[in-house]
């Protein structure tokens, strides 16, 4: 029997960050703090962060003159960002750097009197947050129906997208705006990281007998990825933690599993998971890591192994757009505000002062230590 992990199983840079945040400010504080919203889809994460004193609100009126609030990976509109800041409340911004890349693109747009589109689910988070910075003027669109049943005219519109939109569906809707309409510009922006998952969770259930998609009912990514791997595997469950997994889940038929992760996964999660399905499993399977296959002698035999090993090699990949990976500090200049930092491959990384911190009393010669090893996202 074979099991593979997906190499994107698990937390994206924009939820990995924004707990990031929230943790070291939380002890930094030693005080009660709080995040607009749930700052993840899982309930096992959040009640951690509950322990540790960081606590979800959903109405502004719930914060008081003082507090801190985490803004989540999802961002929020322009006319919220303005309340808080009248209300003195201390802002942590954690907004996804690729969302902000939307909220930008549909300011600089809006303000040059373009209509904006927005392809994406109009309830979710993200998508009501880039509307706001658009004066909530924007067309909504979420299914190709929706395109085909817009009453106005989109000549000479601009089309962002949600970044964890369905990669296939949104191909569908432009195809079908760019043959309806003139002058209308698209801004691919769904995340990288969000095609990755989204392509290699399709290619292990095309494969595996059985698919288990690791996430909350409530996450937008994790329904996209079921129905993605429910459309390739028809044995393909959608599961919040290992106590959802069903007892009567392995049968003699099951030789090729899958598992893959929606974006607010935790690692902790997904390894109980797996833990899980070797104890449900008779014959026994190994703990494996992420991209990694274990296999047994029945699959060595049966030569079903090849396309485990395609995929482990399809993991060994070079830099990308959206990726995060580590890379050690070589040195810095303060003309022209940038950190150089190696990333082990051709060119180096180059991090403006303004992304690399957001302290107002940093000071390049005693806070830049060359040598320092630090995470990185490539954009």
């Amino acid at each position: 029997m074979n099991i593979i992990v997906s190499e994107h199983a698990g937390f994206c840079f924009g939820v990995k960050n924004a707990v990031k945040k929230a943790l070291e400010e939380a002890e930094k504080q030693k005080k009660p703090i709080h995040t607009l919203g749930q700052l993840i889809h899982n309930n096992t994460t959040i009640k951690d962060l509950e322990n540790r004193g960081i606590y979800a609100v959903n109405r502004l009126d719930e914060l008081k003159l003082g507090d801190t609030v985490i803004i989540r990976a999802h961002g929020i509109p322009e006319k919220t960002e303005a309340e808080l800041k009248e209300k003195q409340i201390h802002i942590i911004d954690a907004t996804c750097p690729f969302v902000k890349k939307i909220h930008r693109l549909a300011v600089e747009n809006y303000n040059k009197g373009r209509k904006i589109v927005i392809i994406g689910d109009a309830n979710h988070p993200e998508v009501i947050g880039i509307n706001g910075w658009c004066g909530d003027s924007a067309v909504i669109i979420n299914s190709l129906e929706d395109a085909q049943n817009v009453k106005e005219s989109l000549n000479n519109a601009v089309v962002v997208v949600q970044t964890t939109y369905n990669v296939n569906l949104y191909k569908e809707i432009k195809n079908y705006l760019n043959k309806t309409y003139e002058n209308i510009d698209f801004y691919d922006t769904i995340c990288n990281t969000t095609i990755g998952r989204q392509e290699n969770a399709r290619k292990i259930a095309s494969n595996a007998d059985m698919m288990l998609v690791i996430g909350s009912h409530h996450s937008a990514n994790s329904q996209q990825l079921f129905n993605i791997c429910k459309g390739e595997c028809v044995h393909t469950y959608l599961v919040e933690s290992a106590d959802d997994i069903p007892h009567d889940i392995i049968n003699e038929n099951i030789k090729n599993i899958g598992i893959t992760a929606g974006a607010s996964t935790p690692d902790k999660v997904i390894k109980e998971v797996i833990g899980r399905m070797e104890e449900l499993n008779k014959q026994g399977i190994e703990t494996v890591e992420a991209a990694s296959v274990v296999d047994t002698p029945e699959s060595k035999e049966s030569g079903e192994k090849n396309f485990f090993e395609e995929a482990l090699e399809d993991s060994l990949v070079t830099v990308r757009t959206g990726q995060v990976v580590k890379g050690r500090i070589i040195s810095y200049n303060t003309q022209a505000q940038e950190v150089y930092v190696d990333l082990g491959f051709k060119i180096d990384g180059t991090i403006p002062f303004s992304e690399y911190t957001d302290d107002s009393d940093f000071d390049p010669e005693k806070d830049i230590k060359e040598g320092q090893e630090i995470e990185v996202l490539v954009v």
